[in-house]
């Protein structure tokens, strides 16, 4: 009996620790629910983790994997890191911070997906082809999402990535003002280097000039008869 209740323990700590949406998902991996006829059925997971971002490139995020909370990430973690396609919202996430990860499979990449931003609601009833219009259809919450730590939403807003990505940024501004002046700096030198090699040529002109005047003989005077 003892042993029972501390698992219970465990279980209900494990399940107050997830956000809702993600914890709900985590439970319909492990338990299975009835489906009303005519509505489609509750999302689930592949597994939901904490992770620690090692790289982001082309839309897909290197984990290191801290803790499996549900789920497995067997066949996709490779030595304690997994890789998860995001598409553009990987841009809303920063290298070396951690979250939580609710993935799933995709059919496309042949890997494991998950997403920042909301996605629209997901509604049975009229949604689904051939439901009848009468039916009430449960609204679920979309597990397949990465959260911060403290559950809250990753910031998805317009000005994130760029945000994210400010010393790339600020690093390319410097580098295009640097050219832009480092051309000018040459252009400035060049002229200055012509002009005074085109003064200096013409000082050496008037110079030989003046000396050959000075070498010419002048006429002698005649005697008066």
């Amino acid at each position: 009996m003892r042993f029972l209740r501390f698992a219970l323990g465990g279980a209900l700590a494990l399940a107050a620790l997830l956000p809702c949406g993600i914890a709900n998902a985590a439970e319909s991996t492990t338990t299975s629910t009835v489906v009303t006829e005519g509505c489609s059925p509750e999302p689930t997971v592949q597994a939901v983790f904490l992770g620690k971002v090692l790289s982001i490139e082309d839309g897909v995020v290197r984990y290191e994997i801290n803790q499996v909370r549900a789920g497995s990430l067997s066949g996709y973690a490779v030595e304690g890191e997994v890789d998860v396609y995001y598409d553009d919202d990987a841009t809303f996430l920063t290298k070396g911070r951690s979250y939580i990860i609710g993935a799933t499979p995709n059919s496309l990449t042949n890997r494991l997906s998950s997403k920042v931003r909301e996605s629209t609601p997901l509604f049975g009833g009229a949604e689904v082809a051939g439901s009848d219009a009468d039916t009430t259809c449960p609204k679920y919450e979309d597990p397949v999402r990465t959260l911060n730590l403290d559950g809250s939403t990753v910031e998805s807003g317009v000005l994130t990535g760029f945000f994210s990505a400010e010393k790339r940024i600020a690093g390319s501004i410097l580098l295009a003002v640097g050219i832009v002046f480092g051309g000018l700096f040459a252009a400035v030198v060049v002229k200055r280097s012509l002009d005074g090699a085109s003064r200096a040529s013409a000082k050496r002109r008037a110079q030989r000039s003046r000396s050959r005047g000075s070498r010419t003989p002048q006429p002698s005077a005649r005697p008066r008869a």
